[in-house]
């Protein structure tokens, strides 16, 4: 179930998708004890201080309101797990009409030992938690599996894919709304993720890297997977270069079929894959084996080519990294003429020999077409850039003040996207969605 939290009886309009309401109490500005009418299942809350919420009187004057509450028979009551027992045993007993939810929170960490509150009055436990990394997300994960009425996530934007997962291991309820660190909306919830589809035979699929919080794949590989009846989801997380090995360890717990890989993985990611066609990789598919690809060249090249013909052009690409890597190889299979330049210059060499050289070196040449395969938003001085080139910013979203601005003849990194991810789509689910693609990176890129 999706709840939506709200925090003033002004918003329950906004709980139309929902399937449930969590009226948090100690967040209303204004407490209202005249009795309401609600038209779906309500869980009331009313958290104090102790286990992050709001409220901030004594615990009589707690129990007191609670009391008052459980008298409008909300479908459940959260109530804190380290509650006096004897007060939870007298609400179970008087209040037969309210179940309730024994919840725990710890808003620092993920402890290693991950333990559900326990008491026979709980019609459900909940343990929330804090992640520091994505890897206390699994182990949240791991802990849900194989138990019957609890709920269990993980608060912070390391650890809000718990929000979607969670249902595939067995969390009975996901909350949706802005009243906690890595919520998401119940849009996003019920329209990108599908969470009410999702069951335990979905099948996982991500984007993994650092940062990751700007990735539109969700967007874009949920639809494709929903018009093609997938039964899959594609989620954002948030992996570190050292988390590597752990992360690969504990995926085979889980129902992975495949991961996207951006910056800073795309080759540090090769020594765990069983198979690899590219010396940088951006698209993996998790089987028997664990097999890596890239389709960042071939989705610039198809990207640039719809403005730019490729072959017998000069073409200066920034950076050496694992993009540029695979733009490299693909320019050279068409026929361009390629020179790299790059902050190492030892990198620049080995990728692209003679024709490998610094930064500074780009006033010295002349060329067609200038691709900026960095991470930096002015990685050049905009003053040794020959205006009258075509432009081509491999980030999906430049910034403002960006290469781009300085020319008129501009390629954007969506454009190379859209391409990137019919590729992927082809290697994961034997479709290239030519029909949509465009459209929901758009919808993706300006929403």
């Amino acid at each position: 179930m999706i709840a939506n939290s709200i925090t003033s009886f002004d918003q329950l309009d906004a709980s139309s998708k929902a399937d449930i309401i969590e009226i948090r109490f100690d967040l209303f500005d204004h407490l209202d004890l005249s009795p309401i009418k609600f038209e779906k299942p309500t869980i009331f809350t009313l958290r104090p201080v102790r286990q992050g919420g709001k409220f901030q009187g004594t615990e009589k004057e707690r129990f007191q309101l609670i009391e008052k509450f459980l008298k409008w028979k909300p479908t459940f009551f959260d109530i804190e797990a380290d509650t006096n027992p004897a007060f939870i045993e007298k609400i179970a007993k008087e209040y037969p009409d309210t179940k309730l939810i024994g919840s725990h929170h710890d808003f620092e960490k993920t402890p290693e030992n991950l333990e559900f509150p326990s008491n026979p009055h709980f019609a459900l436990s909940k343990l929330v938690t804090f992640a520091n990394s994505s890897l206390d997300g699994f182990r949240m994960l791991k802990a849900l599996k194989g138990k019957k009425n609890v709920i269990g996530h993980c608060m912070g934007d390391k650890g809000s894919f718990t929000r979607v997962l969670g249902k595939i291991c067995g969390s009975a309820i996901t909350y949706a709304g802005k009243t906690a660190s890595g919520q998401f909306s119940i849009d996003d919830l019920t329209e990108v993720y599908r969470y009410k589809e999702l069951n335990n035979e979905t099948a996982i699929w991500a984007v993994i890297g650092s940062p990751i919080q700007q990735s539109i794949g969700p967007h874009v590989h949920n639809a494709v997977m929903k018009k093609a009846h997938v039964n899959g989801v594609y989620v954002k997380i948030e992996v570190q270069p050292h988390e590597l090995e752990t992360f690969f360890k504990v995926i085979k717990e889980f129902t992975f079929k495949g991961l996207s890989v951006t910056m800073p993985l795309k080759e540090l990611i090769i020594p765990y894959l069983d198979i690899s066609h590219a010396s940088s990789i951006n698209t993996i598919k998790i089987s028997e084996k664990i097999e890596g690809w890239s389709t960042d060249g071939i989705g610039a090249i198809e990207a640039i080519q719809k403005h730019l013909p490729l072959k017998g052009k000069k073409v200066v690409i920034l950076g050496a990294g694992g993009a540029a890597q695979s733009i490299y190889q693909e320019l050279i299979k068409v026929g361009a003429e390629v020179w790299v330049l790059n902050r190492t210059i030892e990198k620049a060499k080995k990728l692209a020999g003679a024709r490998g050289g610094d930064l500074k070196d780009l006033k010295k040449l002349e060329y067609d077409l200038l691709i900026d395969a960095t991470p930096e938003p002015l990685p050049v001085n905009p003053e040794d850039i020959h205006k009258n080139s075509w432009f081509f910013d491999a980030k999906l979203r430049p910034a403002k003040d960006a290469l781009h601005k300085y020319l008129s003849k501009n390629i954007y990194g969506w454009e190379m996207f859209q391409y990137q991810a019919l590729y992927q789509d082809e290697i994961w689910f034997g479709i290239k969605p030519y029909d949509q693609i465009e459209q929901l990176v758009k919808d993706a890129i300006w929403r």
